[in-house]
């Protein structure tokens, strides 16, 4: 079967086949890719890329490695990192020191904080919004096993509740050892 527009005829078949792949892709997309990092486990928006920094500590500490998954799109960016944190003694103030660092960055006020756990182990749950953008940082911080894990997600307000974004959170589990 044809039909013809504007001139131009255009086969059904290619029509059909045109938007069977345009689902697909989609589907694909909104499908995720599941990572593992150190002992996260998670579903990220698209496939991440990888980066190692070293971080300075606090004074009379080492520096340490931060291991990062980054995806950036075009409405905001999702950052995912590990790092070793074994001389931390109290992981519920780490967490609020964490999270406090977020705030300052964002020049905002906490609009969400809630404490969870996360297969006990402790985290810290929050989004602070960025008032000179618009933007919002929504970010989770969990201390298990020795390391300080963050995802985080920052851009629009769209973005950091897309369902991409939501099923990341969502996913987020801890190996077991």
């Amino acid at each position: 079967m044809h039909f013809e527009l504007g001139g131009s005829v255009l086969n059904i078949n290619s029509i059909l086949l045109t938007l069977v792949l345009s689902i697909t892709s989609t589907a694909m997309a909104q499908a995720g890719v599941e990572v593992q990092h150190a002992d996260l486990k998670l579903t990220l928006p698209a496939e991440p890329m990888r980066k190692t920094e070293t971080i300075e500590g606090q004074p009379g500490t080492k520096p340490t490695e931060q291991h990062q998954l980054i995806v950036n799109q075009s409405n905001g960016s999702i950052i995912v990192w590990h790092q070793e944190a074994s001389g931390i003694t109290d992981p519920k103030q780490a967490l609020e020191v964490a999270r406090d660092a977020i705030v300052k960055v964002a020049g905002g006020t906490v609009s969400v904080d809630k404490e969870f756990e996360l297969q006990g182990h402790p985290g810290r749950y929050f989004i602070v919004p960025i008032p000179k953008n618009g933007g919002e940082f929504r970010v989770a911080y969990v201390f298990a096993n020795g390391r300080m894990y963050q995802i985080l997600s920052v851009g629009t307000p769209e973005f950091i509740r897309s369902d991409s974004t939501n099923e990341m959170f969502k996913s987020a589990s801890l190996s077991e050892e």
